[in-house]
Parts: structure tokens; sequence; C-alpha cells
């Protein structure tokens, strides 16, 4: 097959990079994110004040021109490995080392989007998660000057001010998944082997290299950049990431991701994709598809209401839910009362219809309290830490203060503590010091909790024997 001709800016940039003889040696204390991803009708750059490189077909370039290199010196990676991983990498490696591989996404076009396939009704997030990553590189034949001195210059232009130029910071720039330089010793090594988990949980599911197995790694990689670019994402951080340091902004975001995000969670956001990508990992082709359907749909919403006569898919909405991606809050009415699970990814559960008995509304906290569970892995992430107050689900049952729904709580609570005692709970009983619900005009502040022991002829009288 003959050469493919790069575009001038293709060619040149690419021709630079294949003269590098190793990674850049540049200096890891200083690294900035300068460049992004910008787009116009040359997929490379854009005209203004300066060029600016598009990172994705430079993280391309870079991945081949190694790829060919370490294939010629096997001697820098062969020995010492065993049969089956050297002939793994070796197949790995001859992938990469074809031209395609820069053209097109994993080398692979039916992977590969142009800007002008972007869906017209998309978010801006939706457009970076599948058309940036999936970028689709036409090329022409013959270079010009002019295009030559511009990216020559944009790639070995050294930036003012301390910062790293834009191949340093591809190469060694903050990395969820290879966190690698100085920059981000603040992980520890749980951050770093947390990362390291990430990476095999990617790697198990393209092992076979099939090209079934490539899109399914971009579809999962897809779902991750969608849900870390929401712009509610910043919110989820620890205020930590916003202070005023010297720190770069992308060293922020990525010791941001793997701390504790406050207001009583201790799991990372690092932790639940790690947890999410488990879970894709053990998953068929199939059931995965199914289970990115509504989140990576781009009209998908923050919040949803589900009924008997919605019109939604309820089995999208419900996968989706029990994502890190959307629906966020789920609203639903007796449909997701049983037979589903919401469990992994949600530690808040809202009663507003409360009804008579307090199975049905264990019958529904149970679709979140379950083994597995957003709820058990803080539990876990307490116990590890030694932090004495163990955290749980949270469980709200409102009411309006006054009204009908007060006397429903009332004799809902009652009821729960007698099946309590029936089935051997804790036998006492908690008493309001006053019964706010006879007074209209009271808007239902906080009231003293006493709790008093039943009498133990009452306890034996109510108690049933349960035994066979």
């Amino acid at each position: 097959m003959p050469p493919v001709r790069l575009s001038p800016f293709l060619h040149h940039a690419y021709r630079t990079i294949a003269r590098w003889s190793h990674p850049p040696a540049q200096s890891l204390s200083s690294l900035r994110a300068q460049a992004s991803h910008l787009r116009s009708a040359n997929p490379l750059f854009r005209r203004g004040e300066r060029l600016r490189l598009d990172r994705v077909f430079l993280n391309r370039a870079i991945e081949h021109v190694w790829a060919t290199r370490l294939l010629n010196e096997p001697s820098t990676w062969w020995t010492g490995r065993p049969a089956a991983e050297r002939e793994y990498t070796q197949q790995l490696l001859e992938l990469m080392s074809g031209e395609e591989w820069v053209r097109f996404r994993y080398g692979r076009s039916e992977l590969s989007r142009r800007k002008s396939d972007v869906d017209g009704d998309a978010a801006p997030t939706d457009s970076v998660a599948r058309s940036s990553l999936s970028g689709w590189y036409d090329l022409d034949e013959s270079p010009a000057t002019a295009a030559a001195l511009a990216v020559e210059e944009a790639l070995s232009t050294e930036p003012t001010g301390g910062r790293a130029s834009l191949p340093d910071t591809l190469v060694s720039g903050p990395n969820l998944f290879v966190p690698i330089g100085r920059e981000v010793d603040f992980l520890g090594s749980a951050g770093r082997e947390r990362a390291g988990r990430m990476r095999d949980l990617l790697f198990r599911m393209t092992e076979d290299l099939r090209d079934e197995a490539w899109g399914e790694r971009a579809k999962v990689l897809d779902a991750v950049v969608r849900a870390l670019l929401r712009e509610d994402i910043l919110l989820r951080l620890p205020k930590s990431v916003f202070r005023d340091t010297d720190e770069t902004w992308s060293a922020g975001i990525l010791r941001g991701l793997h701390e504790p995000p406050g207001g009583g969670q201790l799991e990372p956001l690092a932790g639940r994709v790690e947890e999410f990508l488990r879970e894709l990992s053990e998953m068929g082709p199939t059931e995965r598809e199914a289970h990115l359907r509504y989140a990576m749909n781009p009209k998908a919403e923050a919040v949803v209401l589900v009924t008997g006569e919605s019109g939604v898919d309820r089995d999208a909405v419900f996968n989706g839910f029990n994502t890190p991606l959307l629906p966020d809050i789920l609203v639903c009415t007796q449909v997701g009362q049983e037979g589903i699970d919401l469990h992994r990814h949600c530690r808040h559960v809202v009663h507003y219809d409360l009804g008579w008995n307090p199975a049905t509304l264990e019958q529904r906290t149970g679709r979140t309290d379950r083994l597995g569970s957003k709820a058990m892995r803080e539990r876990n992430l307490a116990i590890e830490n030694g932090v004495k107050e163990l955290p749980g689900l949270d469980i709200a049952l409102p009411y309006l203060a006054g009204t009908y729904d007060e006397r429903m709580y009332d004799r809902l609570r009652s009821r729960a503590q007698t099946f309590e005692i029936l089935t051997g709970g804790d036998p006492s009983a908690d008493r309001e010091v006053e019964v706010s619900w006879l007074d209209p005009d009271d808007l239902g502040s906080a009231t003293g909790v006493d709790y008093v022991p039943l009498p133990i002829q009452m306890i034996e009288k109510m108690r049933v024997n349960l035994a066979v």
C-alpha cells in the first residue's frame, strides 16, 4: 500500500514529532495544558494571533511514531517479558505503527467522524466526546512552505512564564489514566494504584484486539469523557481545587478527581469512574449498549420523571441513573417501586408519597439499599479511614405539618414500630414531646424525641413466634 500523503500542517507536525529520539526532556514541574480542542474549517488549526495544533492528532502521531520505534528496537521492551505478553505487545505495536492509526480513531474509519458529521442538536459536551476523540483527518498530497514554518514554530516554541510546550503536555502532562511527573506526586500510592486499576479495566475490554473490542472501548471512553466534561462537574470537586496556588489547572482538576468531594462523601470522583469501568468491563456488548443508551443521548436530561404514561424508555433511564452519567435525579411513581436496581451511584432517597404500609417504603428503599451500593462503598471507606460515625443511605420522609400528610406519617411510623417489635427488633417506642400537627400554623419545625421502654408484659403479648 503506498504511503499516505499528509496535508501541509499534518505533514510537518508529523515529521517534527518523528524526529524526536525520546520524550522531550523539559522539566515537568510547570506543565500547562495550553492547547485545546479548537475546531475550524481546517481540522488542525485556526487563524488568529497564533497557531494551535490539534491535540488528538498529535496524540495519535506520538503513539504511531513510538510504536514504530519500539518495533525497530525490540530489545528495549522484549527482554524478560512472558511469551504471551510479548506476542500481544507485538500485535498492538504493529497496529499502532500503521498510518491508519493517525488518520482514524484506533485505526478504524468506522469509529471516526468528520466535524460535519456531528449531530446538529448535540450539546458541546457530546461534540467533544463524539467528535474530537473520533477525529477523521482528510489528507492532501503536497506541503506548503508557509504551513511547514508555522507548524515547526508551533511545536518548537517555548512558552513564556515557565509553562511547558505543547508536546510536553501531551507526553507527560497530568492524565487520569497515566498520571506521571512531579506535578502529580500528590496522588500518592492510593491514587496511582487507582489509575492502574482503571487502565486494567480498559485493557480488559480490548485485550483480543478485534474490531468489535475497539468499538466497545470507544463507547466506554466517550461515556467517561462525557461524564467529566459536564458543566456541573466543577460543583462535585472539593473546594481545595479552587485555592489560589501556583498549581496548574489541569493538575488541580486531577487532584480534585482523586480527593473526597466533601459533603459527607469519602469516595472521590475517580473512584466512581473506576467503579463505573468495573461494571462495564463485566458486561457483554449488548448489556453495555443498553447501560449507556440514555446517558449518551444528546437530549438526556439531569432530572427525569418516570410514570406509567410518561412515554420515556424506562429501562434506558433506569440504567442511566445507575451510572455516573445522566440522569442525576430520578422521580418515579410506583413503576420504580420494584424489580429494578438503582443503587450503584445513588445515596439519597426521598419518599414524597408516604403511603400507609411501611413495607411499601422499605421496598422502595431497597432499590438503592443493596450489595455493592454507593452507600456501602462509602461505609467501607469510612471504616478504612477510622471514621467513628459511619455513613449510610440518606432517607427522607417529608410531610406538610398540620395536614393529612402528618397524620399519615404518624400512623406509618407507629406501624413500623409495631413491625419492629413483632420481628424481634428494639423494644422501645419514640415519643414526641409535642404533637405539632395539632397546631395548623406549625411549619414542621424539629421537635424533641424521647425513647420510652415498653413494659415487658406488653412486649411478650405483641411478639409473634415465627419459628417453623
